[in-house]
Parts: C-alpha cells; sequence; structure tokens
C-alpha cells in the first residue's frame, strides 16, 4: 500500500495540508486557509515536492529546511493559478521566504508579499531579503509582486566579510569557491517589485552566472540591481526606477547588461573596482554613469541621458584587485584596476553621437579607446561589435581581458618552409660547420650533444591537463611539458646535423605523444605558458615537416591541431595588463604556429602587434628611450633578459620569412641588448623613472635584483647584426656578453633556444 497514490489530509491547528502522492517522488501538497500554514508544508516537503498555496493572506516567515538535489526534483512553492496569494510581513517578521541554511534547486513563484521588515544588507556582512537563498545555488524566482520591505526585496549573496586590503598579487576574497558551478546559476524573472528601502536584487559571489530579467523595479531607495564578485551573470530587458539602477563591484567580469530601461534619480549604472571585461549594449539609460577603478568595460549602441560620466581610480586605496580564469572563479592574478581600456561603439548621449561623451575629455578621464571589432562569445566564436552593425544575439560576450584588434600586416608570399629560427640554408651552414670541425660550431655543438634533451634516448612523458599557475606558487605537469618540448627541438636538430634518424624518431615519438594526449592547458599565467612552449613545439615540428617525409601527414595534422585549438586561444588576445615579456611569450609562439600551420592571419597579427601594440611587449613600449632602457629594467635583470631574448627570437623568425623586425626602428633593439649587458657586465647605465603602458609598474630606478647571471641569447642577436654590418661599436657590450658565455649552454629552462654558438653563428 506504501507506493499507491494516496491523498492524506492532516487537520492539526493551525494547518490545513493536502499531500498527494508519496514522499520523495514528487508530491503534491496544497496549503488553503482558513487555518493553512506554508511553514508546516516546507518542513514536510521532499525533493520533487510542488506545495501549492491557495488564496489568502498567511501572515509568516517561511524558513526553508531543504531543497531539491538537482533540476528535476526542485521543491516548488507556488500560488495557485488565478488565485491572489499574499504573504505579509509584521514586527516580528523579517522575511518571507528565507533559507535556513544554503540549500538549492527551490522555484519560489507567483505570490504577493509586502511588508516585509528585512534587517539592512551588507556585502561585508549579512544578506538578508525578503526572499533570501543563504547562499543556496539554482534557485528560480518569478512572477512574484513584492513591495514595501524596509530594505532588501531579494537576497541572492552569502554572508560576506571586510573587503580585503590585498597586496600585489595577493587574491582579494580567496576563501571562496573556484568552482563556478557551486555558487549562483539563479533565474529571477517577471517580478515586480517596489517600494524598498535598499535594493531590489542584492548579493555577494551567488549572482554569478546568474540570469536577471524582464524584472520591474520601481521607488527602490538604493540600487535596484547590487551584485559583488559576480562572473558570467546576464542582467537583461529589465525596466528600473531608483536612486541607483545598477551597482556591480568589487570583482566583476564577463557580465552582460542588455536591452534594460534604468530611470534613476542619481546613477545609471555604477561600476567599481574589477578588471572586467563588461559589456553594456542596447540599454536606455537616465542618470550618471560612474566608473572607478573599473576597466574593459564594453558599451555598445546605448542611450544616455542627463548623464555626467566619471571615469577614476581609487588614490588613497593601497592595495589591488584580483581577476579570475575565463568563465571561472579561479583567481588569474591581483594587481591594480585602473580606468583603462574602456570601449564605445555606437552610443548617443541625450540623442547625440558621443565618443565617448560630447561633455568629457576622454584623454582627461583616462580611456584609451581601441578598435576592437570582435568580443569572444562563451564557446569561443567571435561576436562582432561595429557600430552599424546587428544587434548583439549572444547572452554573453566575453573576452580575455582587455580587448585588442589588430590590423593585418600583410604577408603576401608563401611562407619559407623550413623558415622559424632556421631555414634550410641554416641548416645547411651548421651541418657543414660541424662535419668539418669548424670553430666555433665545433664546441658549441659539443655542448648541444652532450645536453640531456638531446639525447635519442630521452623518454617524453605527455599528459592529458597541464597546468600553469606559477603566480600561485603552483603547476602540473608544466615540467614535463617543457623538458619534452626542448627534447623535441633539439632532437630534430640534432637529426638534421648528424643524419641519425633515431634522433629523427624521437622528436617526432615526442611530438605524436603530446598531440594525442593533451586535452586541457590551463592556469593563472597560461600565456606564459603556452608561449613558451608553443613556440618550441612549433619549431621541433617545422623542422620535422620539411626534414623527414616519413613523418605522416595524419600525425602533422594532429600536432597543427593541438598548437591551433589549445596553444593558440590562450594567446589571441595578448596581455596587456601585464610585463612585457607576457607580450612577447605570446608574439613569438603566434608567429611560430602561424608559419608551421600556414596560417598568414595569425601571423600578421603578431608582426602587426610587434610595432603597434598597446601593451608593454611592442617595440616601441618594451625598449622605451633611446639609452636602450627596456620596460622590466626597474623589475630585476632575469625578466629583463627574458624580454630582449624573446624579441630577438620574434626577429629571427621573421627574418627567415624575409621581415626585418631586427631593423625595427633603426635596430631599436639591439639598443635594449647593449643597455642590459652593460649592465649585467657590471657597468652603469643611465635610468629614466618611467610609467609602464598598463600603469601597473611604474620604476623608480633600475633593479639589482639578479644582476650578473647572463642567459644564452646573446650570440643569435650579436651574430645577426654583426653580419648586418653594424659597427663594431655598436656592438660592444653584445659582444663581451657573448664571447662571456660562448659556448652558449642551454636556455634558461624552456624559455630560450640557448646553444647560440652552434645555432646562430654566421660566416664571416
Amino acid at each position: 500500500m506504501r507506493n499507491l497514490l494516496f491523498t492524506l489530509l492532516i487537520l492539526a491547528t493551525p494547518c490545513l495540508l493536502e499531500a498527494q502522492g508519496v514522499a520523495g517522488s514528487g508530491r503534491t501538497i496544497r496549503v488553503s486557509k482558513p487555518d493553512g500554514s506554508i511553514q508546516r508544508a516546507a518542513d514536510t516537503a521532499q525533493p520533487g515536492d510542488h506545495i501549492i498555496v491557495h488564496a489568502g493572506i498567511y501572515i509568516e516567515q517561511v524558513t526553508l529546511p531543504r531543497g531539491g538535489t538537482s533540476e528535476s526534483t526542485r521543491i516548488t512553492y507556488s500560488a495557485a493559478p488565478g488565485e491572489k496569494v499574499i504573504i505579509q510581513g509584521s514586527p516580528q517578521i523579517a522575511a518571507a521566504f528565507t533559507a535556513a541554511h544554503a540549500i538549492s534547486y527551490i522555484t519560489i513563484e507567483g505570490f504577493v508579499i509586502k511588508d516585509i521588515e528585512t534587517a539592512p544588507a551588507a556585502m561585508d556582512g549579512d544578506q538578508p531579503g525578503a526572499i533570501s537563498t543563504g547562499g543556496g545555488t539554482y534557485w528560480i524566482i518569478r512572477h512574484n509582486t513584492i513591495s514595501n520591505i524596509r530594505n532588501v526585496a531579494i537576497s541572492i549573496g552569502q554572508k560576506g566579510h571586510p573587503y580585503p586590503k590585498s597586496p600585489w598579487n595577493q587574491p582579494a576574497y580567496s576563501d571562496l569557491t573556484t568552482d563556478l558551478a557551486a555558487v549562483g546559476h539563479h533565474e529571477i524573472s517577471d517580478n515586480h517589485i517596489s517600494h524598498c528601502g535598499q535594493g531590489a536584487i542584492y548579493g555577494l559571489l551567488h549572482g554569478s552566472a546568474s540570469v536577471i530579467e524582464n524584472n520591474t523595479m520601481e521607488a527602490i531607495g538604493g540600487p535596484a540591481i547590487r551584485l559583488a564578485v559576480t562572473v558570467d551573470a546576464i542582467i537583461r530587458n529589465n525596466t528600473m526606477k531608483s536612486d541607483t539602477g545598477i551597482f556591480l563591484g568589487p570583482l566583476y567580469q564577463g557580465v552582460r547588461i542588455t536591452g534594460n530601461t534604468i530611470k534613476a534619480t542619481r546613477e545609471g549604472i555604477r561600476l567599481y573596482d574589477s578588471h572586467g571585461p563588461l559589456l553594456v549594449d542596447h540599454n536606455t539609460v537616465t542618470g550618471n554613469l560612474s566608473m572607478i577603478a573599473a576597466e574593459a568595460n564594453i558599451f555598445v549602441k546605448n542611450i544616455f541621458h542627463d548623464c555626467l560620466m566619471t571615469n577614476d581610480t581609487l588614490p588613497i586605496r593601497p592595495w589591488s584587485t584580483s581577476n579570475y580564469l575565463r568563465h571561472s572563479l579561479v583567481i588569474k592574478q591581483t594587481i591594480p584596476a585602473l580606468p583603462l581600456e574602456d570601449q564605445w561603439y555606437g552610443n548617443r548621449f541625450d540623442g547625440l553621437p558621443a565618443a565617448p561623451c560630447p561633455r568629457i575629455d576622454a584623454a582627461a578621464i583616462g580611456i584609451i579607446p581601441l578598435s576592437a571589432e570582435s568580443i569572444e562569445a562563451p564557446d569561443g566564436s567571435p561576436l562582432t561589435v561595429v557600430a552599424d552593425g546587428p544587434p548583439l544575439t549572444a547572452d554573453t560576450a566575453y573576452t580575455e581581458w582587455p580587448l585588442t584588434h589588430i590590423s593585418p600586416a600583410v604577408h603576401p608570399q608563401p611562407f619559407v618552409h623550413p623558415g622559424l629560427l632556421h631555414t634550410r640554408a641554416d641548416l645547411d651552414r651548421i651541418k657543414d660547420a660541424v662535419a668539418r670541425g669548424l670553430e666555433p660550431w665545433r664546441s658549441g655543438f659539443a655542448v648541444f650533444a652532450a645536453d640531456p634533451a638531446s639525447s635519442a634516448n630521452y623518454i617524453p612523458h605527455p599528459t592529458a591537463h597541464v597546468e600553469r599557475s606559477l603566480l600561485l606558487g603552483k603547476g602540473k605537469n608544466i615540467g614535463n611539458l617543457e623538458k619534452d618540448g626542448n627534447a623535441a627541438y633539439q632532437n630534430a636538430l640534432m637529426w638534421y646535423i648528424t643524419g641519425d634518424s633515431a634522433h629523427a624518431r624521437k622528436a617526432i615519438e615526442i611530438l605524436d605523444a603530446w598531440s594525442s594526449t593533451l586535452q586541457v592547458f590551463d592556469g593563472t599565467d597560461i600565456e606564459l605558458g603556452a608561449g613558451i612552449n608553443g613556440f618550441k613545439f612549433a619549431n621541433a615540428a617545422e623542422l620535422m615537416r620539411y626534414t623527414y617525409p616519413a613523418w605522416p601527414e595524419e600525425h602533422i595534422h594532429r600536432c597543427q591541431a593541438m598548437l591551433l585549438n589549445i596553444f593558440y586561444p590562450p594567446l589571441q588576445y595578448f596581455a596587456l595588463w601585464a610585463h612585457g615579456n607576457w607580450d612577447l611569450c605570446c608574439m613569438k609562439s603566434m608567429i611560430a604556429i602561424g608559419v608551421f600551420c600556414d596560417n598568414h592571419a595569425m601571423f600578421d597579427r603578431a608582426v602587426d602587434y610587434f610595432y603597434h601594440g598597446n601593451g608593454n611587449g611592442s617595440i616601441m613600449h618594451y625598449i622605451v628611450n633611446g639609452y636602450g632602457q627596456v620596460q622590466e629594467s626597474g623589475r630585476d635583470q632575469g625578466h629583463t633578459q627574458l624580454g630582449i631574448g624573446q624579441m630577438a627570437e620574434i626577429c629571427q623568425m621573421a627574418w627567415s620569412q624575409g621581415l626585418d623586425l631586427y631593423g625595427a626602428d633603426s635596430s631599436r633593439l639591439l639598443l635594449g641588448f647593449e643597455y642590459v649587458a652593460k649592465y649585467n657586465l657590471g657597468e652603469e647605465v643611465p635610468f629614466v623613472p618611467y610609467i609602464d603602458q598598463s600603469h601597473r609598474f611604474p620604476a623608480t630606478h633600475i633593479s639589482t635584483n639578479g644582476r650578473g647571471p647572463l642567459r644564452a641569447i646573446y650570440e643569435m642577436a650579436l651574430n645577426h647584426y654583426e653580419h648586418a654590418g653594424i659597427p663594431a661599436d655598436r656592438l660592444k657590450y653584445t659582444r663581451m656578453a657573448a664571447e662571456k658565455l660562448r659556448p652558449e649552454g642551454a636556455g634558461f629552462g624552456a624559455d630560450h633556444p640557448g646553444f647560440g654558438t652552434l645555432l646562430f653563428s654566421l660566416s664571416p
């Protein structure tokens, strides 16, 4: 009899319940007046149950003890169709529906909720509301009428704590979960919310991955929507009449505000302390636009009325702000947020075209307009954003912060193959010199051949997942990838120099092992990991494809797919927030992958960025003045040598394709080499205080950190410039550094190819 459908009528003062079905199998529980209690129904409800409340006034606070366990077993609280169900407060009632603890999969729909004496909410404390999720997830709150609420109508946050004063690279809110699937995911739609003293919708963290749409919010004393630590939320097609329309921050990322009508007496939109990105499109906003230490905000086809715009820093705040990996709550880095990289397309201010606002001087408020034409959607597909283009259709537009668009440099001729660090002529020169026992190649080869990564007995260690998160002091299998990349490249060279096919087979074994195994490459400093190792793998693959016909074509295509689909995506927007060596990692890998995959657009994008990029890694931004001072000279000497070494590698690969980047701006790179070599050889150099392009790394004096030890980078630049006819006096310190290292050994880790005496010495 237990499994039969039953009707249970419970008559017990003060409640009337009617439950149909077996507990735990999706019952319908009905609550009726005159003596029904929603709380009694909540106490008995199990996952999958549907509580239907019939007409009447219910003066009670419903504390929900449990939620559903999945979308198919959510517990639903509904007003009976066509009936007016009022939940009314009293001086003793602080909420209509509140979770006893963090519960999930709850639906609340169709109620009239009014006169609730909610306590004040605070981002750094408790966050009560007339409906409060208590830090739970996957709630649906829809078709409710909520009015006369002392403070907040709907709270979707969790208890906060004082905003942390985070020093550089010490993450803010690092105590919060890193699992995006474990937070938010609420749907708040089609509610009418009015006369709230503090806000309509409010919450810390659990606005993430939520959709707030088609709500009407009126007579709100504070922000209609107030969210902090919010990733991948959508705020869509709402109407707001309030003191402030939308207040986001600190920390929002991947949020889209679209199609809303906002009429605010003070601020239409307030954005606070975040690295973005944020897309604000197709809204009509009356009220001011305030951006305080908020960057990478993209405004598309909005109409602003009575708008006074503020875009400013937090000059007295001594700490930094975190941002996250894409579509994640894993902290990527913690650096100052500045009023940079905002972008404007087709917006109108008071009915007039504005770029960005006729009342404001863009330069004076810190806006750096870029010419971005695409924003990345969550699935990675491009989303076109142009002033006169079609309306946006994707739910969330998102890109690796910040956006940039690079016009093609146009490389018209077919690529030379092999054509990265070494052309066929280069390889033949090395092979011939070694075979004849000529110096300095003979000594250089002895060092090269003795390196463990040059051995045909090397054992690769491919893995499905690689993580580089050295900013957080951790990683996963990154060492395997770096060592194997070195071995693939060095065995490819050993094959050509010696003719021993065991080296060819080893290089291909390594390339094939990784291309058939690697599935995920991520981490906080993925740009460095993908840049350094993509460069090395692409160089190895280029050598093998064009010198060893036995490498199967399908394996070549699989290697190309790995580089294009796993290594390239983290690199494509460069790293404008970081020191210049990050940009240079991206550029050198893009050039290498572009040539190996015959992708001219990728190659051109990197070359154009080398000349014109907005970040610290372009030629004019990395070699910052006529002395040859380097953007990272005030940081330490190891990273300074890393940067100029990578710039030389970019120039060397471009030279193989007939482009003279070495000669850019009258051989500006050589100034950098001379400056860095001179200082690290013990002599003094001039230093000019400098603020970098991201405004995050001001330097007042040159750093002695890491001064002295030389990296294996000098032979490549010396031999090129010497062979190009540069006068000897302009090469003095670069030559001294090269001679001190000769014969040059391995590069630092996987950062450089190294072994320049063997690989880059040219005939007189």
